[in-house]
């Protein structure tokens, strides 16, 4: 390629083509043609050539896990691509930032690089691609609500026919169902992904998106179909010799033959996942291998656990030396629980430091995200700070006609100050009516909360005497993410129908764990709910889900279930748990009984009539006054309240 070049900048095109050939598949001669285009870009004094010398350095630094020599690199290039306004270079340099900074946990750095893009680029493709970043960052920051809203703007903005570019958008947007375990909504999106990689006639697409089915299935322990979808993107991948892919779906494989105890299957994609790592070598398929071997090992009645322990520690140790922060809550978890009989004081200080992995992870996380609405908040206020200056100009050149018209305009102030006594006092009143509307409110949301924290804890101490201390670990770090969140929103009016949505199912494998999983449930959102960020005001389905359990005995009866659902009708906000517990017959109901968790709830539901203007609903009813099968239905209705 370099032979054929006629002239020394065709040179620098053909190594510059030659360094992305190779960067994957042999460091030490993408190395060299970078030395290739550095030289001849200096030689030539061609600015564009060095510029795009740094972004290659970059990505050769950044596939080593060199981060700051990355950014070094990257933040050269950015700034010679800015000197000779070569804005694709500018682009590619603040995308890769973005990207990089993201990799390293900094979703502030990482949000500013992505915005330069946002802001002031005009093509489609790099717009798409920071919004992209954008989102997963949001992701990450455990915002799903904003995350799903800039991923379904990326779709809604690809064309139809950019069907590889669709494919990506689907696929971005299942896996952040799968990560909220809506494992239904994942599939839908993800075999969305697959029609359109399908159309794009993209064999690493379509292998891509049937890996992202074959993930979901196995995260629904649905492993027929599973395995199918993961060896079909095994073959595509094959195809193509893609062999970090090979080996990630190895070891996925690999974990699920475990679980079916399939122990010769499950060795063999371990023994060629090792095969394929010894040709391609990356830091986190080396510790994702190191933590698959150890799964296979510790479940292996014919291997003995030390074995297990040696592997994770392994993983432990590159974590450890590549600084992976990441990894450490996983690795710790899977030590202590290896270590539990061997080694009980060792396996308690493992499970103490998962413990502190996880807090700083959701410590980071809500930092990131602070962050990223404290950089939001930066630009408005700038923007308010433009819009002030122009109104003091607009002020300015009124004064002289104010000046004018003073006769005139003292007498207009003379009655405006009489309407404006009378208005003044009707909205002292509306807003002193409003304030004693809004605390009554407040007080009845609170009335709720030490119900809801005093059964909870009920069922913790219920948990910790019949169960081991590990699982009891578990419970109570579950029941303090709950009271997190509880907290979090009894001081919001409203929150999002996915944060509503979190914390129900957060409190429902509470209790099913103290059932010991005899109940099933389901919680299905109007995927139009989600898309438009309807909000709802906190802790309204929450009391009548736990007379469903409590009272209902959904954990004692055999195949218990609870669905939960969401809707949109008239513009208005439907809200259904219905049950197949014992009911409620109110002819044997005693005299005078009163539910708190009813009164409660059409207290709250007048309030909101009255600050609404509208009519809302509620009722319960039981299966049992129709002489039907048992349960107990409970709906009511709420105002749509948007973002």
């Amino acid at each position: 390629m370099l032979k054929e070049a006629k002239s020394i900048y065709d040179s620098i095109d053909a190594s510059v083509t030659l360094v992305d050939l190779y960067l994957d598949r042999n460091p030490d001669s993408a190395s060299f043609y970078m030395d290739i285009t550095k030289r001849l870009s200096y030689q030539s004094k061609d600015t564009f050539g060095i510029a795009t010398y740094f972004l290659l350095k970059g990505k050769f630094f950044r596939k080593d896990l060199s981060y700051d020599s990355a950014i070094s690199a990257y933040k050269e290039s950015r700034d010679l691509s800015n000197a000779i306004n070569y804005q694709t270079g500018l682009c590619y340099a603040n995308i890769a930032l973005g990207y990089l900074y993201r990799n390293i946990g900094l979703a502030d750095s990482s949000n500013y690089f992505f915005n330069q893009i946002f802001v002031s680029e005009k093509s489609e493709v790099f717009r798409t691609d920071a919004l992209n970043g954008i989102a997963l960052n949001f992701k990450s920051a455990g915002n799903y609500n904003k995350a799903q809203e800039y991923f379904f703007e990326i779709l809604k903005d690809t064309p139809t026919d950019l069907h590889q570019e669709r494919s990506a958008a689907n696929s971005n947007i299942g896996l952040v169902f799968e990560e909220q375990k809506m494992y239904q909504e994942a599939d839908k999106y993800y075999r969305k992904s697959l029609e359109e990689a399908l159309l794009a006639n993209n064999v690493y697409s379509i292998g891509f998106s049937e890996k992202m089915l074959g993930s979901n299935f196995s995260m629904m322990n649905e492993y027929d179909s599973s395995l199918y979808y993961y060896n079909s993107a095994y073959e595509k991948f094959k195809s193509i010799n893609s062999l970090y892919q090979l080996a990630s779906i190895s070891l996925s494989l690999a974990y699920i033959h475990t679980d079916l105890k399939n122990w010769q299957e499950a060795n063999e994609k371990l023994v060629y996942c090792r095969s394929l790592l010894d040709m391609e070598y990356n830091v986190f398929l080396e510790i994702y291998y190191f933590k698959k071997l150890s799964y296979f090992q510790s479940n292996n009645p014919s291997i003995d656990l030390s074995k297990a322990v040696k592997s994770i520690s392994k993983a432990e140790e590159i974590a450890t030396e590549k600084s992976l922060t990441d990894e450490f809550m996983d690795i710790y978890q899977m030590k202590s629980v290896y270590l539990e009989k061997s080694n009980p004081v060792e396996a308690l200080k493992y499970y103490k430091l998962y413990d502190q992995a996880k807090d700083s992870i959701s410590s980071l996380n809500n930092k990131n995200y602070i962050a990223m609405l404290e950089t939001t908040y930066e630009t408005a206020k700038k923007d308010q700070a433009i819009l002030n200056l122009q109104q003091e100009k607009a002020i300015d050149s009124l004064k002289l006609k104010q000046q004018q018209t003073y006769l005139l305009g003292a007498i207009g102030v003379s009655v405006l100050l009489l309407i404006g006594g009378f208005i003044f006092n009707r909205n002292r009143k509306l807003r002193h009516q409003s304030a004693l509307e809004n605390m009554q409110y407040r007080l009845l949301r609170i009335q709720m909360n030490p119900h809801f924290i005093f059964n909870a804890l009920m069922a913790i101490q219920n948990f910790m005497l019949k169960n081991n201390p590990l699982d009891a670990g578990i419970y109570l770090s579950k029941f303090a993410k709950l009271m997190r969140q509880t907290l979090e929103n009894s001081r919001e009016e409203s929150i999002s129908i996915m944060e509503e949505k979190e914390m129900l199912e957060n409190y429902i494998e509470i209790q099913q764990l103290r059932a010991e999983n005899k109940f099933e449930y389901n919680i299905n959102i109007d995927e139009s709910l989600i898309e438009k960020g309807i909000r709802i005001p906190p802790m309204y389905a929450q009391p009548f889900i736990e007379n469903a359990i409590e009272h209902g005995n959904l954990g004692e009866i055999k195949d218990g279930k609870l669905d939960i659902n969401f809707e949109e009708r008239d513009n208005l906000l439907h809200v259904s748990i219905e049950d197949n517990g014992v009911g409620f017959d109110e002819k044997v109901k005693k005299v005078g009984h009163k539910s708190l968790s009813t009164i409660i709830t059409k207290e709250r539901l007048n309030l909101l009539e009255k600050r609404f203007n509208i009519k809302l609903g509620f009722s319960i009813t039981s299966s049992m006054e129709k002489m039907q099968q048992a349960g107990t239905q409970v709906r009511f209705i709420l105002p749509m309240l948007y973002s």
